[in-house]
């Protein structure tokens, strides 16, 4: 289950028993935001869903049921902003396939940022980092023309960057994978596993 530190034994104490009983949370990908913590855990009746906690029982919140009921919403591809007060993540969800959605710890901050393909296809996103104040990501939003490829998220939307590995291999369109990447000054360096 969720415990806190400040590294005495009196100072480590029990959070919160989210799966009441000998359940288990099911804890992982604890990542600070705000004043509290985002996780991943589930409470025996939803799936494997987002949470914050401040560090009390009272604080802690699941944030939203992305995957409706026992299903899990597969949350993944955790990015935090440059100010470190939103996250960005993926997650599957039976109405928008896997989207990005944003949280800022707390259930009216989290919600679906922009549905790529709309209905239950999804993007199939990938979160790669921020170039000033643009989340690049590689999204699935055109299969047929332009295959995975580096978009920028807006409050518009999705904005193609480059089709940086145009064209098409046996009648389907070819495809960009990114090995890794990191922010420096406000740019996005990455270097590409397949660029054609």
């Amino acid at each position: 289950e969720l415990w806190k530190s400040d590294g005495t034994p009196v100072g480590t104490q029990l959070v919160t028993d989210l799966f009441p009983g000998a359940g288990s949370g099911a804890y992982s990908d604890l990542t600070p935001i705000g004043a509290g913590v985002f996780f991943l855990g589930t409470n025996g009746t939803s799936g494997t869903e987002p949470y914050f906690s401040d560090g009390t029982a009272a604080g802690t919140v699941l944030l939203a049921d992305i995957g409706q009921g026992a299903l899990s919403s597969q949350v993944g591809s955790l990015h935090l902003d440059v100010f470190g007060a939103v996250l960005y993540f993926t997650a599957l969800s039976s109405t928008f396939g896997r989207e990005v959605f944003r949280t800022d710890g707390t259930i009216a901050g989290t919600f679906l940022v922009a549905d790529g393909i709309p209905g239950a296809t999804g993007s199939s996103p990938e979160l790669i980092g921020l170039a000033g104040s643009k989340l690049l990501l590689l999204a699935n939003l055109e299969p047929s023309t332009t295959g995975k490829e580096l978009y920028y998220l807006g409050p518009g939307g999705y904005s193609l960057v480059r089709d940086m590995n145009p064209g098409q291999l046996f009648g389907t369109a070819k495809s960009t994978t990114i090995a890794a990447a990191n922010e420096v000054g406000g740019r996005l360096f990455f270097g590409t596993a397949s660029d054609g």
